[in-house]
């Protein structure tokens, strides 16, 4: 699997595709990527990194 350098994020979750019930980590370039981690959990530096 690659990530593209820009606007994609991978995410980790318990949940189908369309329902997620709790996501765990996410990986991405920027913090932009990731769109809006709201209702998630997720917190940047924490379980949603950025990669250098």
């Amino acid at each position: 699997m690659k990530i593209a350098s820009k606007k994609e994020a991978i995410f980790a979750y318990q949940g189908t595709a369309r329902m997620p019930t709790h996501f765990i980590a996410g990986i991405a370039f920027n913090p932009s990527d990731y769109g809006t981690l709201e209702n998630t959990g997720l917190i940047i530096d924490c379980t949603a990194f950025v990669l250098p």
